[in-house]
């Protein structure tokens, strides 16, 4: 079954303990499991995603480069990636946990990202980790980013409704594009500002970057249209 795993992400370990390891939640009850490797791993993802960004965007300063890596090495950024890979498949947990689907839940998701980190890189060195990751972040991650994935605008459109006193904005799913495994929401956003309606509309890979492209486009058209 680890078999499937190792084609996905692309390593062959020299020694299959430390994926193991890397696999085995504590509630599996074994003498060792990943906590070990997910402390590790935490070290080893801030690093390489830190000295990505460096190359990546040479122009953003400091406080620009602590937020987005914020957000990369973030639960919910981890828990996508995890997904990508199909982790929560491989996880080696007790039955109930199992049963009670810990497998999908985010922060276990991602830290067991976080202990495979770990394994490949004790097992192979930086270089397949750099490698690994670059390639997660070029695919799953950094078209998020681009979509505005990461910067919360539907908290800022809400506080400035908040303080204006005003109904809180609507969202809603207009229509999707595209097949099963490349879909597009294209979700709407409606307020009442100034006793006139408005509506805008945005799109992403998942409703929530839609909604937040949508927020981003009304806060444009508050700024930009509306005195």
């Amino acid at each position: 079954m680890c078999n499937k795993l190792l084609q996905s992400i692309g390593i062959r370990f020299k020694d299959i303990r430390h994926l193991n390891e890397a696999l085995t939640h504590a509630s599996h009850g074994e003498s060792v499991n990943n906590e070990r490797l997910e402390f590790f791993g935490d070290a080893v993802l801030k690093l390489v995603v830190s000295e990505y960004l460096v190359h990546q965007y040479p122009d953003y300063n400091e406080g620009q480069l602590t937020q987005l890596r914020a957000w990369l090495i973030s639960d919910s950024a981890l828990h996508i990636v995890a997904k990508s890979i199909a982790l929560g498949d491989f996880l080696r947990l007790s039955k109930s946990e199992r049963r009670n689907k810990a497998h999908e839940r985010p922060s276990l998701l991602a830290n067991a990202f976080e202990a495979l980190i770990g394994a490949i890189y004790l097992d192979q060195g930086l270089n397949p980790v750099q490698v690994f990751l670059k390639n997660r972040l070029d695919i799953v991650l950094m078209p998020l980013v681009k979509e505005n994935y990461h910067v919360d605008h539907k908290s800022e459109l809400q506080e400035r409704m908040q303080k204006s006193r005003l109904a809180l904005p609507l969202y809603t799913v207009v229509r999707t594009q595209g097949t099963d495994h490349n879909k597009i929401f294209v979700v709407s956003v409606s307020i009442v500002w100034q006793d006139e309606p408005n509506t805008q509309e945005g799109s992403g890979r998942t409703k929530k970057s839609a909604e937040q492209s949508a927020a981003k486009a009304m806060l444009h058209h508050l700024d930009n249209n509306i005195q």
